[in-house]
């Protein structure tokens, strides 16, 4: 029986590349030094050097501006109004609200499981308006280890009240998200992404959250 519902948050709760997108074309509005290249073309090599947020923004911004001939002293200025402003922008997934609300209605035990600062994380959350679905926010950086490491998700498990074996964890990446929660007994639904390559063995794949509350209950059905 499923009781609790695990979530990773950047890319399955959190929809980044829409959020940074948005932040990086108001960006391009505000700062008059960057009008020197179409939106678009600045939007496409923004994207690319931050690589899903995976590079530190203070390489990302000088390699973004000598790359398309701009003048590097606008590095920190972007940088700073990056972090600045990054929640302003934050969007989530479409029926991200409907969707944790029938999971909560239902029964379920709700977590996020979350690579990261714990600021930065936390405020992503707030900033979407869902912390009140949620028994426990577990960052990496609080939590001393970080996903794919086991503890990180038997953290998440003791906030949530349940054994592995009564957990599933949704998300996007395979190793991540997929793997990792297997490794310990969870289940696993991939939140397709096919950015990050694709998952041996999930045991399930879903397009969008909607897909989420008919999966759990089918799963909680008696055979």
């Amino acid at each position: 029986m499923i009781r609790a519902i695990l979530f990773d948050l950047d890319g399955t709760l959190h929809d980044r590349q829409r959020s940074v997108a948005a932040l990086a074309c108001s960006q391009h509005e505000r700062f008059a030094g960057l009008q020197a290249v179409e939106a678009g073309r600045y939007l496409e090599r923004f994207l690319h050097f931050d690589a899903r947020g995976y590079v530190p923004k203070a390489e990302v911004y000088p390699a973004l501006l000598a790359d398309l001939g701009l003048p590097g002293s606008l590095a920190r200025p972007l940088i700073e109004d990056y972090w600045t402003r990054y929640n302003d922008f934050a969007l989530g997934f479409a029926g991200l609200e409907e969707v944790l609300g029938t999971l909560r209605r239902q029964g379920y035990r709700l977590g996020v499981v979350t690579n990261g600062s714990t600021q930065m994380q936390t405020g992503k959350v707030r900033a979407l308006g869902i912390e009140g679905y949620f028994e426990g926010v577990i960052v990496s950086e609080a939590a001393g280890a970080s996903k794919p490491q086991a503890r990180i998700y038997e953290v998440a498990l003791e906030q949530v009240g349940a054994v592995a074996a009564e957990a599933v964890f949704v998300g996007d990446h395979p190793e991540n998200d997929v793997a990792g929660p297997q490794r310990l007994g969870m289940r696993a639904v991939w939140f397709r992404d096919d950015y990050w390559g694709t998952p041996e063995r999930p045991d399930a794949v879903i397009e969008g959250l909607e897909a989420l509350p008919g999966l759990i209950a089918r799963w909680n059905s008696p055979a």
